[in-house]
């Protein structure tokens, strides 16, 4: 299985044509960034696992750089223990963000 990690808007925009040609892939949105109706207009499916609620604002740091990096740290966890229990064996991600640091 492959998985998609995905946390901001930019990153499912540069995204979704592959997503739009995998069959069978496991979507993460790490929730850095509300997605709103992207996924349904870029024609592909809503995550599947979604690991922080997305933020009422663009962004979930509003510059404040002691939350970016707790924020960034729990997620490395929490992803892993996704793909561990989704049993996905490869992992595509696209970004200079937090969410694929």
């Amino acid at each position: 299985m492959i998985a998609i990690s995905i946390g901001t808007r930019a990153e499912l925009i540069k995204v979704f044509p592959v997503m739009r040609e995998l069959k069978d892939y496991l979507f993460i949105h790490t929730g850095q960034h509300d997605l709103g109706r992207l996924v349904e207009l870029f024609g592909v499916k809503e995550p599947d696992v979604v690991l922080s609620p997305p933020p009422r604002k663009s962004t979930k740091f509003y510059f404040n750089t002691p939350r970016a990096v707790a924020w960034n740290l729990g997620m490395v966890g929490r992803i892993r223990k996704v793909l561990k229990e989704k049993g996905a064996g490869l992992v595509a991600y696209h970004g200079d963000t937090m969410s694929t640091a």
